[in-house]
């Protein structure tokens, strides 16, 4: 196992797909900055007042670019597909095999690798926007957030000024963590599965969309309907089914007579890292099983 990560460090280091995945997430990084930049420059013009971030903040940013079904995160296992099936594309598994290694160590060397792939990826892309965006409107940690994934947070935070605190963010990062070791992990299993770029790029892109759309469905239909059982249902089955709903449904929790904050409750919390782990666990087990007993060519 140990050789086959070297090895893959060793590939990694000179493959042109990866150079090519940083340049994207560089560039997206300092696109999506520009894009809350201007939309603090669109209001200090309109307002007239003393120019202060909001939108383009640490805190907003971090928020707005955890989500794998936007911007770069939808990037990522697109380039990340890529990689996996240029592996079996190459003949470079089949020579793993022949060189005497069991077929579990090579796949789990590959599951591996594509988290360092992936993680790589997502620490630049979202460290560059969280670094510049803190320079210019720092890092507010009981700042108030905007998330453009959310349409409930959005509402709500333009309202009812609702604030956060550390608890909040450093949930949101555990649970980020674990959403794209899924991400991941499925990606693994449907290049394996299929081996082919053809149906696995479509499949996960309307998968991560369609758990993106159907938590933002969710919130509407539970915030319109805050006293009905379907919706509390909805609610409860969603953090069980739904591995991405935990990076938008946020708790509003009264602080004082007059604050309330966005929280992250501790049994959601562990809810929303119980079905990721589940997730995950099947898409290994499942992906590692294809892998044992298909022939590689």
């Amino acid at each position: 196992m140990g050789n086959l990560f070297r090895a893959f460090f060793f590939k990694l280091k000179k493959d042109l797909t990866f150079r090519i995945a940083l340049f994207i997430g560089i560039a997206m990084a300092v696109f999506t900055t520009l894009g809350f930049l201007l939309i603090d420059i669109i209001g200090w013009v309109e307002s007239g007042e003393s120019f202060k971030a909001t939108f383009c903040s640490g805190n907003n940013l971090l928020v707005n670019t955890l989500n794998p079904a936007q911007n770069f995160g939808l990037v990522v296992p697109i380039l990340l597909t890529v990689f996996t099936v240029a592996e079996y594309n190459n003949g470079i598994i089949r020579n793993k095999i022949i060189a005497g290694n069991s077929k579990t160590k090579i796949y789990f060397s590959i599951l591996l690798s594509s988290l360092v792939f992936t993680f790589c990826l997502v620490t630049a892309y979202i460290g560059l926007c969280v670094g510049v965006s803190s320079i210019i409107g720092g890092f507010q940690v009981n700042g108030i957030i905007f998330s453009t994934s959310n349409i409930v947070t959005m509402i709500s935070s333009l309202f009812n000024n609702l604030h956060t605190n550390g608890e909040f963010y450093l949930k949101l990062v555990v649970t980020g963590i674990f959403v794209y070791i899924f991400v991941t992990s499925m990606t693994v299993f449907f290049a394996t599965l299929f081996r082919s770029m053809g149906p696995c790029i479509p499949i996960i892109i309307i998968l991560l969309i369609f758990m993106s759309s159907a938590t933002m469905i969710v919130q509407i239909f539970s915030l319109q309907n805050p006293d009905e059982a379907i919706a509390k249902i909805m609610v409860e089955l969603s953090r069980w089914l739904n591995p991405l709903y935990g990076l938008d449904a946020f708790d509003i929790v009264k602080v004082g007579e007059n604050e309330s904050i966005y929280a992250i409750e501790n049994m959601h919390f562990a809810s929303h890292i119980g079905c990721n782990c589940i997730y995950i666990a099947a898409f290994t087990l499942g992906g590692w099983a294809i892998f044992r007993k298909r022939d590689v060519k």
